[in-house]
């Protein structure tokens, strides 16, 4: 905890509860330490004496930081002064105790920056907020003692020995059990004892019991007398009867304020939390129950809370007053109950009631409810779980009209929704899961719940569920599953986020057992929350699934597979629609996975993959972080009856373009009991998720981002078994998908589109004749009003009519596909709107040089014209031009001389010229060129002209014959990407730009690759990784494909054999100026698969455990030679920057990195056969 050589001042917070030793942990340092420093100061009991003389703190701390030195102060001013010109002359220990505000601090040590380097201040205190906010550089939480370390101390007071004895063994482990672990009410405990008789520690052992220890609970209390009244009421509320309830569940029941109020109390050290599940030390509970009993010792019925025994009383013998604020009582623990008629007449601020029988549903006592005669308007809460209740007395609802929670779960005699329940228009969470309703037990009337959140149906009988349930216009969350008998789900409400039918009817289609208009009435629901709001997640937090992202989940039986209406499979990756982001009619996307529970017991996860949900999950977000803590506290199971749900299905969205980044987590998990640990019979399931552009689309614009990528993986039995991912498939979702809206259709739309005009989506009023037979263009009516024609695939469509050009309106013309159109016509007049003109795939063998007519011509597609023989130089005319594409047309051996004329150009695409004639304009005068593409084309030099492209950002000379690139390469300053793959004659590679991000050089064969990391080529990527530190960039990373026929560069320092390795940081890594990162590695072997699509995954987390995600990212690559075998081993290089790793891993407790990486053929993952990495200093020799 300590490190004294730091050049800077050192500040330590020690925090915990009172009692648990805090001022004995400040004292060992204080004298184990206190020697090395020129001056030291103790000053004891902050709280209390802050409040008195500040003068004489004062005096206190420069008598010890002076060693005793005469001074003379005479007001508090004059000791500010003193105290700043000692601090900041000399090397000091200072220790401030209980501290509990920063204004006691005021005037001894208001700012760190009063201190001089090398200092150490050290600060208790019971609130961690306190320590917060002063900027400790480490923060230690004092944990109980263990049971060895009690039962040690316990003994030393007890006994004065280590161990109790042999007479007093049992006694003294029920009181250490008591004490649990607190070391304060060890010692005292102890010392009270020493010398007792074993009659006297009975009599002792009981009073305990039922009272609390005086001088124990006077320490306790210290914090809870300063907390406000709100949080004070909050603090009763958990000791009383919400203890190892989860954090979510309480604050919903307690009210809007109650989330702050827990965090609070968690702050001040009264309360903690872990996995979201609130705890509380035994005897600060205890402390909490007698400030209860306190209020009114004599009578139970006066007291604001009751519970156990106290409410069993209350309720059998009419006892109840209006100060019951809360009652809770577990019907398993008393005999059959009969309550008074009027228990709750008089109950009139309840606001908390729960009557339950613990976990053990199979022996049920209540079975009758009593009349309520009083107005219970504070009630928020009714839990009659595990009852034998048939019917409800009307009275109970017309006097719980604030009522928001209602809980029958596993009631197994109730068998209809009772009626009167429909009036309850506060209602949010209505819980009948377990129950036994039948057929038309789900009364009509159910739609008037206006405010219900979720309904949670889950084990019913029911065959149907009424229509009406589509005017709940706040259901967000439907649970189903289970519900064997249900043949058909009727239209839903908009407003659903959740809906899980997963083990319901397996027996049924898809297309009968959910109508999929009722989904996308759901999703045009969500785009338009989500275009109303920034965050738009839905939490299921009391049913026994949960959901966490943006977006619609639905579970179903997966015996069917993926549903019909999910079309596509485009695998990995699925390609977005151009210019996704502008077009407004492309909504968003349909994720599904088949997932299949795995036989083979060798296919089990591993602890570390299957690790139990963590706060820190969310920090899987890589470099675009997706509102952290949005989604750390994401994924806890909600219910308070299931603490650990058993099934997690999980879905890595990636979007992709250069690099690949992760989107989004989306993550549902349940605690079903059919994903037991004991269970054997867990079913397929089919998981949907329906997600809206709007989601995503402000943080990635689409020309940067034209690929999504899902990766689903999932897990059951308490995480410990993987389902295997069967199937998985991708929906593009369009406006023309959603059904009819009552706003005025517009007369010019088409009824007939295809899904690539649905994709471009910028023409109004288009003629859309795709796959027609048609061999000449049909007379369009009024035709200077249509603004887009497509003519895709008419493969009888001989030629154009020259009357093209009255189509005045006319901005898009798609002749892809037409294999035997052989001739573009004449413009015979100006076309200032016209766009777009794509003829890929046609029998064209010349352009005409009118084409130059086109004034605003900005994309033309020739690609796999086979016939095409030459460009007409008037085309160096159009000067909007911004996208060329000349590929695949083997007849066509030189571009335009003039083509360095075309001045907006920012995209030219040029592949497999005629090889051997290929001959390339100068290209110098293209200075708004973004990407140049020359693949395939015979180069045996690369242009001159080249090196002027200014604006050039991705270069690719792909499958060329030159030997070597001339050194003017390092003049384009903004070059990101530069791909010479498949150059098999190329040797060398000189200094690069130092803005290059990827470059990729596999199958260079000829290229030479040495081991030291001062040639060439590494001292030159080093310059690109170095450069962009010192530019401040932190979303940066540096990376290459190299041929790997020599294995890893020997440089790498440190290498093994398979896909992982561990690395272990310099200790203070985070802010060492020297240590810039670490350079990653791997070696990968080509596989005989026919896929051209290959990725590569590389993942980094802390500690080997699988929730400390540092980063989890993909390199994806499209290599159509790679796929017709020309292929070798390749090595993947990655230079990482240490700047990429979250602020919340800066710490010496981060400094074990793991690393792994993968490879994936498609969807087919394959073996990585070595890897390694390497540490980089900025001082380091690279050339």
């Amino acid at each position: 905890m300590m490190n004294t050589e730091l050049n800077k001042v050192n500040v330590i917070g020690i925090c915990g509860t009172g009692g648990i030793g805090k001022t004995t942990i400040a004292k060992a340092i204080y004298n184990e330490i206190s020697y090395q420093y020129d001056g030291s100061s103790f000053l004891r009991n902050m709280r209390e004496r802050s409040k008195g003389d500040i003068l004489q703190l004062q005096k206190e701390l420069l008598h010890g930081i002076l060693k005793g030195k005469g001074f003379r102060i005479s007001n508090v001013d004059e000791g500010v002064n003193m105290i700043k010109r000692c601090l900041n002359s000399k090397r000091v220990l200072v220790i401030f105790y209980d501290v509990d505000d920063l204004t006691q601090l005021e005037y001894l040590a208001e700012e760190k920056d009063w201190f001089d380097v090398k200092s150490t201040i050290i600060i208790t205190s019971r609130d961690k907020q306190v320590l917060a906010h002063y900027g400790v550089h480490i923060s230690y939480e004092v944990s109980k003692f263990n049971n060895k370390e009690a039962i040690e101390l316990f003994s030393l007071w007890a006994f004065k020995q280590n161990l109790p004895k042999e007479a007093y063994k049992n006694l003294s482990y029920n009181m250490i059990e008591y004490a649990d672990g607190l070391p304060l009410a060890l010692k005292l405990l102890g010392a009270s004892l020493f010398g007792k008789k074993i009659s006297e520690w009975e009599s002792a052992l009981y009073k305990l019991k039922r009272i609390p220890h005086m001088e124990i609970n006077k320490v306790l209390r210290i914090s809870f007398d300063g907390l406000d009244d709100m949080d004070k009421k909050i603090f009763l509320d958990v000791a009383c009867f919400f203890k190892e309830k989860d954090k979510y569940f309480v604050s919903r029941i307690l009210g809007p304020h109650a989330e702050y109020g827990i965090a609070t109390l968690n702050d001040k050290c009264l309360i903690t939390i872990s996995k979201n599940m609130i705890d509380m030390h035994d005897l600060i509970q205890q402390m909490g129950r007698e400030i209860i009993r306190q209020e009114c010792p004599e009578d139970l019925g006066r007291r604001s809370r009751v519970w156990d025994s106290d409410a069993y009383h209350v309720l059998t013998r009419n006892m109840g007053t209006r100060a019951i604020e809360g009652l809770f009582l577990d019907i398993c623990k008393f005999d059959p109950i009969q309550f008074a008629k009027e228990s709750f007449k008089q109950m009139d601020r309840l606001r908390l009631l729960k009557i339950h029988k613990g976990d053990e549903y199979d022996l049920i006592s209540l079975k009758r409810f009593p009349e309520i005669k009083g107005n219970m308007r504070k009630l928020r809460e009714l839990d009659l779980s595990g009852t034998a209740i048939k019917v409800l007395p009307s009275s109970l609802f017309e006097h719980l009209k604030a009522l928001e929670i209602l809980s029958f779960r596993m009631s197994s005699k109730l068998n209809k929704i009772p009626i009167d329940i429909c009036c309850l228009s506060s209602l949010e969470v209505l819980d009948l899961s377990h129950c036994n309703i039948m057929e038309g037990g789900i009364p009509s009337d159910i739609c008037h719940l206006s405010s219900l959140k979720e309904l949670n149906l889950k084990s019913n009988d029911f065959r149907s569920i009424p229509a009406t349930i589509n005017q709940l216009s706040r259901l967000q969350v439907l649970n189903l599953s289970h519900c064997q008998n249900l043949q058909h789900i009727p239209e839903l409400p908009s407003s659903l986020r959740l809906l899980d039918a997963h083990g319901s009817n397996p027996t049924s289609s898809r297309a009968s057992f959910l109508p999929v208009h009722s989904l996308v009435n759901c999703f045009n629901s969500e785009i338009q929350d989500l275009n109303c709001s920034s965050r738009n997640e839905v939490w299921s937090e009391n049913s026994v699934s949960t959901y966490g992202s943006k977006g619609i989940c639905i579970v179903l039986p997966g015996s069917s597979g993926v549903p019909e209406w999910i079309m596509d499979d485009q695998g990995i990756a699925t390609e977005l629609p151009q210019n996704w982001n502008q077009n407004n009619e492309f909504l968003g996307f349909a994720l599904c996975c088949v997932y299949v529970p795995l036989d083979d017991e060798s296919e089990d996860v591993s602890e570390n993959e299957s690790d139990n949900r963590s706060e820190d999950e969310s920090a899987h977000t890589s470099e675009n972080e997706i509102d952290d803590k949005s989604k750390n506290d994401s994924v806890a199971e909600l219910s308070e009856y299931v603490f650990t749900p058993s099934c997690r299905l999980k879905c890595s969205l990636k979007i992709c373009g250069d690099n690949i980044t992760l989107v989004d987590l989306p993550l549902y998990e349940s605690s079903c009991f059919c994903y037991d640990q004991d269970n054997d019979s867990v079913s397929r399931q089919t998981w949907v998720i329906w997600y809206s552009k709007a989601a995503i689309q402000e943080w990635y614009p689409s020309d940067q981002w034209p690929y999504i990528v899902p990766l689903f993986e999932g897990f059951y039995n308490t995480f410990k078994k993987a389902f295997k991912v069967e199937e998985c498939k991708v929906r593009l979702i369009y406006s023309q998908d959603l059904p009819p809206t009552t706003q005025t259709q517009d007369a010019h739309a088409d009824v007939r589109r295809c899904s690539e005009c649905q994709q471009e989506a910028t023409c109004r009023w288009r003629g859309c004749f795709k796959d027609s037979d048609m061999k000449e263009l049909p007379i369009i009516e009024n035709p200077s009003e249509l603004d887009g024609l497509c003519l895709r695939d008419c493969k009888t469509l001989k030629s154009l009519p020259s009357s093209i050009c009255e189509f005045k309106s006319l901005t898009t013309l798609s002749c892809s596909g037409c294999s035997q159109l052989e001739s573009f016509p004449e413009i015979l007049e100006d076309m200032v709107v016209f766009q777009k003109l794509d003829l890929d795939g046609t029998a064209i063998k010349e352009i005409p040089s009118s084409i130059q007519r086109l004034r605003g011509l900005q994309y033309l597609n020739l690609a796999y014209c086979e016939n095409l023989v030459n460009l007409p130089e008037s085309i160096c005319n159009l000067t909007s031009l911004r996208t060329l594409i000349v590929v695949s047309c083997p007849k066509l051996n030189k571009l335009p001389e003039n083509l360095g004329r075309l001045q907006s150009l920012e995209y030219l695409y040029v592949k497999d010229l005629d090889s051997m004639n290929c001959q390339l304009p100068s290209l110098s005068g293209l200075c708004s060129l973004i990407t140049l593409q020359l693949i395939n084309c015979g180069l045996r030099e690369i242009p001159s002209g080249i090196w002027h492209l200014s604006s050039l950002q991705h270069l690719s000379l792909r499958g060329n014959r030159f030997s070597s690139i001339p050194d003017g390469i390092n003049q384009l300053y903004n070059l990101i990407v530069f791909d010479l793959s498949h150059c098999q004659m190329l040797q060398h590679i000189p200094e690069l730009p130092s803005s290059l991000e990827y470059l990729d050089a596999h199958q260079c064969s000829s290229l030479e690759i040495l081991s030291s990391p001062s040639t060439l080529l590494w001292s030159s990527l080093f310059k690109c990784f170095k450069s962009r530190i010192q530019e401040f960039e932190v979303n940066f990373k540096v990376q290459m494909f190299i041929p790997g026929s020599n294995g890893i560069p020997g440089w790498i320092s440190h290498q093994k054999n398979g896909s992982k390795i561990t690395m272990r940081l310099p200790r203070y890594w985070y802010e060492n100026d020297d240590f810039l990162g670490f350079a990653l590695c791997s070696l990968h072997v080509p596989l005989d698969i026919e896929e051209e699509n290959r990725s590569f995954k590389c993942k980094l987390n802390f500690n080997n455990r699988a929730f400390l995600l540092v980063d989890d990212f993909w390199s994806k690559r499209n290599c159509e030679r790679c796929l017709h075998g020309d292929e070798s081993n390749q090595v993947w290089l990655i230079y990482y920057p240490k700047s990429k790793i979250p602020k919340k891993y800066h710490s010496n407790e981060y400094r074990t990195l793991n690393t792994s990486f993968s490879e994936y053929f498609g969807t087919e993952p394959v073996k990585v056969e070595r890897c390694g990495f390497h540490f980089i200093y900025a001082q380091e020799d690279y050339g």
